[in-house]
């Protein structure tokens, strides 16, 4: 294969396994755990391989002799510790790696489910309230940024990107029916810091009501109600298989007002969504360590920087954050990124496709050459260029190296 391949790959290899969730659970074929991102070759789906990946590791002859990928956006020096400990891989008696607790501001707002092979995680609508500012604690409290690339009001469901980075543990979808008698379910949540089991029953099958007034057949309704925070849990057979997914819908016996109750979202449901959901979008961004929103100071218009991640590219290259926002009304206070390589950009969707774009054309470059972008930057009331090297989306959990003490 040629280095060219190889490359692309890394960039890509996410990308292909965005539908695994929509084939059957009784068809899955173990395959070996590659060095590269996984690709969607295994036809079972929001699965993770039974054992990790092999020690022996070769290196990749696409990495140039230049440091190391850096932890991932927002990391704390805890998460960065705890990166080098090995991480157990899903099985029927622990699906919590393949699940995610979702925060604002450090404040819990739900959970999600990790596709396999794909990256993206999968939760409720409702949990994300306005969407934005949304981060994924993983389960070896690595911390990555997400954002909304698909949305579903009427069943509750949302599809989150990570930036940066991407976990290579997730869950699978179950074939068993959740309301026959004799199944035993489990969900996955709580309200402590760790991810904790609890049994749950199904009372019924029934026809609730949507938001925007849609009927949703066949949902889940659970015997005991479920606290808001802990919006988009799993729920689990024995095999650590998801059945559903914890959202709120009205109970259409309410007529004057929507009395808001938590269902099970079932995985009939949950399949169609992903089915109309984006394949391209988003593609694995290259980590450069910021993030922005559409903003403006005076008639420049860009996407204004409201975040810096720590030692990341866009640090040393000087980039500076918003540290004043409401300082002034539409007025960015911190830096307005205005083009990449010399193509205008004014929202953050824009910016991304922009960055991508070169990261693949340069998946090609010589060995030891420096994969860069160039961004026009405006702030302190005059525009510079400045050039960041492009970074690879982090695979976690990250693996030591074998050379490292």
């Amino acid at each position: 294969m040629s280095r060219f391949h190889v490359q692309a790959l890394r960039w890509c290899g996410p990308l292909l396994g965005v539908m695994a969730l929509l084939r059957p659970a009784s068809a899955q074929t173990p395959a070996p755990a590659p060095a590269t991102p996984p690709a969607a070759s295994s036809p079972r789906a929001l699965a993770s391989p039974a054992a990790p990946a092999s020690p022996a590791k070769p290196a990749s002859p696409a990495t140039p002799a230049s440091p190391a990928a850096p932890a991932p956006a927002a990391s704390s020096a805890k998460s960065s510790a705890a990166s080098a400990a090995p991480v157990t891989p899903v099985s029927a008696a622990n699906p919590r790696p393949g699940i995610v607790r979702l925060e604002r501001g450090g404040r819990r707002l739900g959970f999600g489910v990790v596709l396999r092979s794909d990256g993206r995680i999968l939760t409720a609508l409702s949990a994300l309230g306005h969407g934005n500012f949304v981060r994924a604690r993983f389960h070896d409290d690595h911390v990555l940024a997400v954002r909304v690339v698909a949305s579903d009001r009427a069943w509750d469901l949302a599809l989150l990107a990570p930036e940066g980075g991407y976990w290579a543990e997730g869950l699978r979808a179950s074939s068993v029916d959740p309301s026959a008698e004799g199944v035993r379910l489990r969900r996955f949540g709580g309200r402590s810091r760790e991810i904790s089991e609890a049994q749950v029953s199904i009372k019924a099958r029934q026809v609730l009501l949507g938001r925007d007034g849609a009927l949703l057949e066949d949902a889940l309704v659970l015997a005991s109600p479920v606290a808001e925070e802990e919006l988009g849990s799993p729920i689990c057979d024995e095999t650590g298989d998801v059945l559903a997914l914890v959202g709120q819908a009205c109970d259409p016996a309410q007529r004057q007002e929507c009395r808001l109750t938590s269902f099970g979202i079932p995985v009939s449901a949950i399949k169609r969504f992903l089915r109309d959901a984006p394949e391209r979008d988003p593609l694995p961004a290259a980590w450069l360590g910021f993030r922005g929103v559409s903003g403006h100071s005076g008639s420049v218009a860009g996407v204004k920087v409201i975040a810096v991640d720590p030692g990341s590219p866009a640090e040393q290259a000087g980039l500076r954050a918003d540290a004043a926002r409401g300082k002034a009304p539409g007025e960015a206070a911190g830096d307005l990124v205005v083009a990449v390589a010399d193509v205008p950009v004014t929202t953050p969707e824009e910016l991304r496709d922009a960055i991508n774009r070169i990261a693949l054309k340069d998946a090609g470059r010589a060995p030891g050459a420096d994969a860069s972008v160039r961004l026009l930057v405006y702030g302190a009331g005059r525009f510079r260029e400045v050039s960041l090297p492009l970074r690879a989306p982090v695979q976690l959990p990250t693996k030591p190296s074998a050379a490292a003490p």
